[in-house]
């Protein structure tokens, strides 16, 4: 007997394989490779894994009882083919993606690892074993593995990105750096560097002694924030990396530094990610500068966030990089990332905040009969609120983007969720009367 395929349970396992395979790795060239790889055990597997669960689903939702071999047979190369052109769209995707190439043998393997999971779940439903039971099963050990995947590159990240190995030794200076012909061709006025707030706020000025410089970096660490700020009149894009204040030996050992390169505005800080020179992840605001205009620029940073902002007159520009939970897995890649953009980071935190949201909101409404305004809300609620106590437990930041893109892609899992539903509903023709009353029409 045929059911209805779960194409929302689909659908999230296929943006599971978007996120893992169109995330730019850093290179530059695209190629397709047209002769076989030499591929190891790992890469081989990875192929034929990559799509399974989606094969898997579709045949535990394309079959609902007992089947004879010849629908076996057409459900596994109807699984197959589906693994084979959602896969042929990923590789294509890839063409435009630094860093990664596309091969049509990837397809194939792809597609031959659905038609396995298919099978494999044909001859479980032979077997006796509910459809119901591989489906969720199959969900459910994928969202494990997203859990942790998320959770322990969040843990690094984190770290990653903390405020570190700051020295005291180091001078505060605007407009130029120690030996390093940095001068910045424009008016430099009122630059600090500072910790804090309000009455316990801790400024330092160009020509503070190794005691405030001391003080600063202790209150640095221990509350994980700084900031830098000035206000400039640039003569023109500057010809090189021209200091507005750093806090530095040379221009080889710094602290933090805030600099203007052309018209842009960077960010260098000292984490175990960015090196004694912080030059891995500087935070870039690009083109932002404007020539011969009185302007302030400050930076942010908290554990959680790095604030950029521009202003000058009634006009200001804001760029937010969230360094919370759901970015963490982008921060954790190995990979060199010398500038960030703003919109790297939010998207990263969009992208893990749709795969861990989804299905949270999907399993609430889809599997249980709750009412759909109840089942909405609950979407809402849940996913940020299990998010908080897994970051909570771990001590792993918060940014408000996390909370944001949490509460939104909950409902979005929700919705999904009650249009899964019905479509049960309606194909079985009797739903229960606690279904019937949680219809949800879209």
């Amino acid at each position: 007997m045929r059911g209805g395929v779960p194409w929302a349970k689909i659908g999230w396992l296929y943006l599971l394989v978007l996120w893992l395979t169109w995330t730019p790795t850093g290179g530059t060239t695209l190629e397709v490779q047209w002769l076989p790889p030499r591929l190891g055990w790992r890469s081989l597997l990875g192929n034929l894994l990559l799509f399974a669960p989606i094969g898997a689903v579709f045949a535990a939702g394309h079959l609902r009882s007992a089947i004879g071999p010849s629908e076996g047979r057409r459900t596994v190369v109807a699984a197959g083919l589906l693994g084979a052109i959602l896969s042929g769209v990923v590789e294509l995707g890839q063409l435009f993606i630094p860093g990664r190439s596309t091969s049509p043998y990837d397809v194939l393997m792809n597609g031959a690892g659905a038609a396995a999971a298919a099978w494999v779940v044909t001859t479980l439903i032979r077997a006796g074993v509910r459809t119901g039971v591989v489906a969720r099963g199959v969900v459910v050990l994928v969202f494990v593995a997203v859990l942790v995947f998320t959770t322990s590159t969040a843990l690094t990240g984190s770290r990653m990105v903390r405020l570190f190995q700051w020295s005291a030794e180091y001078s505060v200076l605007a407009g130029d750096e120690v030996g390093g012909g940095r001068e910045y061709q424009g008016l430099v006025l009122e630059p600090e560097i500072c910790v804090g707030r309000g009455e316990g706020r801790l400024c330092l000025e160009p020509g503070a002694g190794l005691q405030r410089r001391a003080l600063l970096i202790q209150s640095a660490h221990s509350r994980q924030e700084a900031s830098l700020s000035a206000r400039v009149t640039s003569e023109g894009a500057q010809p090189s990396d021209a200091r507005i204040v750093t806090f530095s030996q040379d221009v080889y050992h710094r602290n933090a530094t805030l600099f203007q390169r052309d018209r842009d505005l960077i960010l260098r800080l000292r984490t175990p990610a960015s090196g004694p020179n912080a030059t891995e992840y500087a935070f870039l605001m690009p083109g932002i500068m404007e020539d011969g205009r009185p302007i302030r620029v400050n930076a942010d940073y908290r554990s959680y966030l790095i604030r950029m902002e521009v202003s000058g007159g009634e006009e200001r520009r804001v760029a937010r990089f969230p360094l919370g939970f759901l970015s963490g897995w982008w921060v954790a890649r190995d990979v060199r990332t010398p500038l960030v953009e703003a919109h790297h980071l939010l998207l990263a935190t969009l992208a893990a905040g749709l795969v861990l949201s989804v299905p949270l909101g999907l399993v609430l409404t889809s599997w249980t009969g709750v009412p759909a305004g109840v089942g909405l809300l609950g979407g809402a609620i849940v996913a940020p609120g299990f998010l908080f106590l897994v970051a909570e437990g771990l001590r792993i930041p918060l940014s408000p983007e996390d909370l944001v893109a949490t509460i939104a892609f909950g409902l979005l899992g929700a919705s999904l969720g009650l249009i899964d539903r019905r479509r049960r509903h309606n194909s079985t023709g009797t739903p229960s009367s606690a279904s019937a009353r949680a219809t949800f029409t879209p």
